[in-house]
C-alpha cells in the first residue's frame, strides 16, 4: 500500500518525524501502549503500520504541552 492511496493516512517513517524524529520502536511502543492506534496494519508481527495524520498531530501535540 501506497499513502497515496489513502487521503490522510501516512507511514511509520514520517510518523516519526512529526513525532520530534522518535524511533520506530518508540512509535511500536506507544501502539502497544494504547497511546495511538494505527489506521492499517500489515500481516505480521513486525508488519509495516500507517496512520492517519490528524492522530499523529494531535499525539505530536499533547506531547510538547506535557
Amino acid at each position: 500500500m501506497h499513502k497515496e492511496s489513502q487521503p490522510g493516512v501516512i507511514d511509520s517513517a514520517t510518523s516519526c518525524q512529526i513525532l520530534g524524529g522518535i524511533s520506530r520502536s518508540t512509535l511500536s511502543r506507544m501502539v502497544r501502549d494504547g497511546k495511538i492506534k494505527p489506521a492499517l496494519k500489515a500481516n505480521g508481527l513486525r508488519g509495516p503500520m500507517w496512520f492517519h495524520r490528524s492522530d499523529v498531530e494531535a499525539l505530536a501535540e499533547a506531547r510538547a504541552a506535557a
